[in-house]
């Protein structure tokens, strides 16, 4: 069995599921958790985030396959769904203000209250296509 500690939750205007892209539009807060703090150390000096955190809402059942925007089905490892075999929702944000413990972002699409299980920084030679040239060729 894997277990993951909880490092911190997000606070977000949306309570139950809605349209990833327009959650993205709104701002949200990650609260990390005061034990994990010192782990923000020089943060305001990136620019965007990448924000591993769990679907806390979708219990345990999952399923294999997930509709697009565009009505057509693909696997869902194929997709962005949130019914995955694990709950677990990656996205990147702007970092807008750190406070504290606090994180000020946009662009993040986790319901209030989903536990933030890692932060990291998105670093635009390991994480953009344009920049790694041998994974496009």
């Amino acid at each position: 069995m894997i277990k993951f500690n909880e490092i911190g939750f997000i606070r977000s205007s949306f309570r139950e599921h809605a349209d990833s892209l327009e959650m993205q539009r709104h701002v949200s807060h990650i609260i990390i958790n005061e034990a994990y703090e010192e782990g923000l150390a020089r943060i305001e000096e990136k620019s965007f985030l990448q924000v591993l955190y769990q679907f806390h809402l979708c219990g345990d059942k999952y399923e294999l396959s997930d509709d697009t925007y565009t009505g057509s089905i693909r696997g869902i490892f194929a997709s962005r769904g949130t019914r995955r075999p694990n709950n677990i929702g990656l996205t990147t944000v702007k970092l807008q203000k750190k406070k504290g413990n606090i994180l000020t972002v946009i662009g993040l699409d986790a319901l209030d209250g989903s536990p933030v299980l890692d932060i990291k920084p998105f670093n635009p030679k390991l994480d953009n296509l344009v920049s790694c040239p041998y994974l496009i060729n």
